[in-house]
């Protein structure tokens, strides 16, 4: 009796298994879809952009109860400053006490941030979060002119 070859000499050499091929895929389909909903967006922050063209000179109307908080970031890491109603603020812990004052006091008070074209991200993050920590949810964002 002669023994059965795994190999059938009728084959091509390059002969494909589709069917392994075909539930791998299948199961990157499925992983994809199931952890596609667990994503947090990260670059949303809730707040509002005016579309009506609002600049940063531009007064926003607030409240007559409510005082305006206007926090400016201006320059690169060698030259950074700090403006918290046109008054300089040297540190980020002096500023976080004062916006701790502020929003203990005027808690829904709006907050304008004027964040200059040169300031780091993670600076305009820490000081947004620090708005946030301190009570100040009416955060908006003051927006320049085309070229500034």
């Amino acid at each position: 009796m002669r023994t059965p070859t795994t190999r059938d000499l009728g084959s091509s050499r390059f002969d494909l298994q589709m069917t392994p091929m075909i539930d791998v895929i299948f199961l990157l389909l499925v992983f994809f879809l199931a952890t596609a909903g667990l994503a947090l967006p990260e670059a949303l922050l809730p707040t509002y952009l005016p579309s009506s063209g609002l600049t940063a000179d531009s007064p926003l109307e607030a409240p007559d109860d409510v005082e305006l908080i206007q926090i400016k970031l201006r320059g690169r890491e060698d030259s950074f400053r700090m403006l918290l109603n046109d008054r300089p603020i040297t540190t980020m812990i002096e500023m976080r006490e004062k916006l701790r004052t502020l929003g203990s006091v005027t808690p829904d008070a709006p907050v304008i941030l004027d964040i200059g074209p040169d300031v780091r991200l993670g600076r305009f993050v820490d000081l947004y979060d620090q708005c946030r920590q301190s009570g100040l949810w009416a955060i908006n964002f003051a927006v320049g002119q085309r070229g500034d």
